[in-house]
């Protein structure tokens, strides 16, 4: 579900309006039914509240995507943020690292020439299965560019040992 409550949640978090709305459930006079229609609101601007913006950052520190690890929950965006040369984000899968999946993801060819490029890429997460993705550009993938969102438990590990031995 995207939230586009947006707006309305944010004048509920103002300090004003939710004095406004303490003060109003202070009160025992309320009419029972206003009360019931206020919970499935608020369920929902919770659940809204609730998504999280993961930021990935492609090719600011080379042929690299910094984190190339994270874990997201369903509904979570995952915003790429492209830095100079000309790079891509492409979901492949575990088998085959550096080919695109068929039905998956492509952000085409982004270039910044200095900084950080206005245009981002928004992948939003289904589920919590892992999104393995890596950038396209010829030798980027081969030279380790690559990433995963909702890595395998046995992945994370291995990787974390592979880290710890080499430094």
């Amino acid at each position: 579900m995207k939230c586009l409550l947006g707006p309305v949640l944010h004048l509920i978090l103002d300090p004003k309006f939710t004095l406004k709305l303490q003060l109003k459930f202070q009160y025992p006079f309320l009419h029972p039914k206003m009360r019931v229609q206020l919970l499935p609101l608020t369920a929902v601007l919770l659940s809204c509240a609730s998504a999280a913006t993961i930021d990935i950052d492609v090719g600011e520190d080379g042929l690299s995507f910094s984190p190339n690890s994270t874990t997201a929950a369903k509904d979570d965006t995952v915003v790429f943020h492209f830095y100079p040369g000309e790079h891509s984000v492409v979901e492949g899968s575990f088998d085959s690292p550096c080919a695109p999946l068929t039905n998956g993801f492509y952000s085409g060819y982004l270039n910044s020439k200095s900084g950080e490029s206005e245009t981002t890429f928004v992948v939003t997460v289904n589920d919590t299965n892992p999104i393995w993705f890596y950038c396209s550009q010829v030798s980027h993938c081969q030279s380790g560019m690559v990433g995963v969102i909702n890595p395998p438990y046995v992945f994370y590990h291995r990787l974390r040992n592979v880290q710890h031995n080499v430094h």
